[in-house]
């Protein structure tokens, strides 16, 4: 719910004009990505490129339930780290991408945030090959 909120379940984050260009978000839904100032370069099939926002849903609709109409409805139920992680970086990077200062999140969700960020990194720690 921290990328998006999908708050009538109708799996439609926007809507597009007749020639796949961003029109406008799905009314009442909240999330990161529904306060990108400016959606239509975020959400666009015209470059194809795919922006950090079109990652960030991607990846939303991956791991989230209820999100897209072909989900796996898995939860990330098969690696729930690695489904944490990939949601945590996808908040970060648009944090990152499109806000000058980082949006506040709930405190439950800033501390999943945290959690994730903190694992990552210790992960990272170099680690001796054998110890020999």
């Amino acid at each position: 719910d921290l990328l998006w909120n999908d708050a009538d379940g109708d799996t439609v984050l926007f809507t597009t004009n007749e020639d796949g260009s961003f029109l406008a978000f799905d009314p009442g839904d909240t999330g990161l990505l529904t306060q990108i100032a400016d959606p239509a370069a975020a959400f666009t099939t015209a470059d194809l490129q795919i922006s950090v926002a079109e990652g960030a849903l991607f990846n939303l609709r991956l791991v989230a339930e209820a999100r897209y109409a072909n989900g796996d409805r898995s939860k990330g139920v098969h690696n729930p780290f690695l489904s944490t992680a990939l949601l945590a970086a996808s908040i970060n990077a648009v944090q990152t991408t499109y806000f000058a200062a980082p949006i506040r999140l709930s405190p439950e969700g800033q501390a999943i945030v945290d959690r994730v960020n903190a694992k990552v990194l210790a992960g990272r720690a170099p680690s001796p090959i054998s110890s020999r």
